[in-house]
């Protein structure tokens, strides 16, 4: 009896790493339950088609080819951000959610490097960001209209819900439009620091 929990339990966990992995492709956004039923192996075979797969390959090869495809696509998903200017940004991050504003923060960005802050495909067309400038002497700031709720130490809030509450504030963002894109990489320069400029389309 034990081995055949164990042998569900595997097919149950395989199918669900099928699943993410087809959801991380664009080619699935059903459930993540780990089902293997019927509707399954419809999105399998159609994810074989598309990915010109042999149709009656076995499933255990469709997945390691999956993975491949996966870990070579991942570095063209999700937001990046880097850092163009000359010192250290702290950056937060802004997203809207219905009618939530989520917000959280801080990475630390060095000078000429980047950050992925969000690692799966993209499913929004805006993101907002605020960054600040480690040296007061840089006097950089990047921010916009858009209020989202920030803290000087590291948080993750909803800016209706717990900003006064947890001791946030109410600090400007600018917007980033991806185009719709599943990845994009922003990059803060001087042409992003003033507030009022038109929202920045990410690379």
């Amino acid at each position: 009896l034990k081995k055949l929990n164990r042998l569900k339990h595997n097919r149950i966990a395989r199918a669900a790493g099928v699943q993410r992995i087809l959801f991380d492709l664009g080619l699935y956004e059903g459930a993540i339950n780990g089902d293997a039923g019927a509707g399954f192996q419809q999105v399998v075979a159609g994810a074989r088609t598309q990915l010109g797969y042999p149709a009656d390959e076995d499933v255990m090869q469709t997945y390691v080819k999956l993975l491949a495809e996966a870990a070579k696509q991942q570095s063209q998903v999700g937001l990046t951000f880097c850092n163009r200017s000359p010192a250290p940004l702290w950056v937060a991050l802004g997203q809207v959610e219905g009618e939530r504003r989520l917000s959280r923060g801080w990475w630390r960005i060095q000078a000429n490097q980047c950050e992925k802050v969000i690692k799966d495909r993209l499913t929004q067309r805006y993101f907002y960001a605020h960054a600040t400038s480690e040296k007061a002497s840089s006097k950089g700031v990047w921010g916009g209209p858009h209020m989202f709720c920030t803290r000087d130490s590291v948080f993750e809030m909803d800016r209706d819900v717990e900003c006064r509450n947890r001791g946030g504030e109410e600090t400007g963002f600018l917007a980033i439009d991806t185009l719709e894109r599943p990845g994009a990489v922003f990059s803060f320069g001087p042409q992003q620091s003033a507030a009022n400029a038109p929202a920045p389309v990410a690379q």
